[in-house]
C-alpha cells in the first residue's frame, strides 16, 4: 500500500510539473474553413474551439438561403455556447487586427448576425471578439475568431474562418494576439503562481486515501452585459 501511495504521489506531481501556465494563449493556426451557401436551404457547421466536443467550446456558424438570406452564429442556444461580442443590437461587433481587445464587450447568450436579417449584405474580413464559458473548475477564456465573408448578397455567400485564439481571462490584450509577451515587457498574460514539488507532497499528504470528486459547473461570463 505504502508503494502504492508513493507512485500516485508521484504521477500527480509529475502531471503538475508537466501542466502549462494557464494565461497563454492558445493559437489554432491557420484554419480557412469554408461553410458555403446554397439556394433555398440551411448550411451549418460547429467548430470545437478548444478541442472538445461539447457545448460550452462550440461556435455554430450557419448560412440561411431560405428567406432573405442570412449568416448567424449560435442559432441554437445551448447546443453551442461561445459567444462572440456584439453591438447593442445582434450584429456581431467587427474589429481588425492590432485593435484592443474590448474592456466591457457585450457577449449574447443566443443567435447573433453576421449579415442579413435587416443588416443587408455585408462583405468583409474581420475579427470579432469570443468569450469561452469553459466547463468544470476550470476559469472563462476569452479570445478572437478570424472570419471572411463573401458573395453575401447572392445565393451562394461563403464564410471562412481563417483561424483564432483564447486564453484565461485578460491575457489577450489586443485582437489577432497569438502569443503572451515577455514577462519583461509588462504586457500580455496575467502571472500565473507555480506549484513547487514541496507544496505538491503537503496537499497530497494531507488528502491521501480520500477520493476527491469534482463536478463539472459552469462559470458565469464575468464581464458585464451579457445578454
Amino acid at each position: 500500500m505504502k508503494n502504492r501511495i508513493v507512485l500516485i504521489t508521484a504521477a500527480c506531481l509529475a502531471a503538475l510539473a508537466a501542466t502549462p501556465a494557464m494565461a497563454d494563449i492558445v493559437y489554432s493556426g491557420p484554419q480557412n474553413i469554408v461553410l458555403q451557401g446554397a439556394p433555398d436551404s440551411n448550411q451549418f457547421f460547429n467548430i470545437f474551439i478548444a478541442g472538445a466536443p461539447a457545448s460550452w467550446d462550440t461556435l455554430g456558424i450557419e448560412i440561411d438561403t431560405q428567406n432573405e438570406g442570412l449568416g448567424v452564429v449560435n442559432a441554437i442556444p445551448g447546443l453551442s455556447e461561445v459567444s462572440l461580442a456584439m453591438a447593442p443590437g445582434p450584429e456581431v461587433t467587427r474589429f481588425q487586427s492590432g485593435d484592443a481587445f474590448p474592456s466591457t464587450p457585450i457577449f449574447g447568450s443566443g443567435s447573433e448576425i453576421l449579415w442579413g436579417a435587416g443588416t443587408g449584405p455585408n462583405d468583409g474580413d474581420f475579427y470579432a471578439a469570443m468569450d469561452i464559458p469553459t466547463s468544470g473548475a476550470q476559469p472563462e477564456e476569452e479570445g478572437w475568431i478570424h472570419f471572411n465573408i463573401s458573395g453575401s448578397a447572392t445565393s451562394s455567400p461563403i464564410v471562412t474562418v481563417k483561424g483564432w485564439a483564447y486564453a484565461v481571462g485578460d491575457a489577450i490584450s489586443s485582437i489577432g494576439q497569438t502569443s503572451s509577451p515577455p514577462p519583461s515587457s509588462g504586457g500580455g498574460g496575467t502571472p500565473v503562481p507555480e506549484i513547487d514539488p514541496a507544496t505538491g507532497m503537503s496537499a497530497l499528504t494531507l488528502l491521501s486515501g480520500t477520493l476527491l470528486v469534482i463536478r463539472g459547473r459552469r462559470r458565469q461570463p464575468r464581464r458585464s452585459g451579457q445578454q
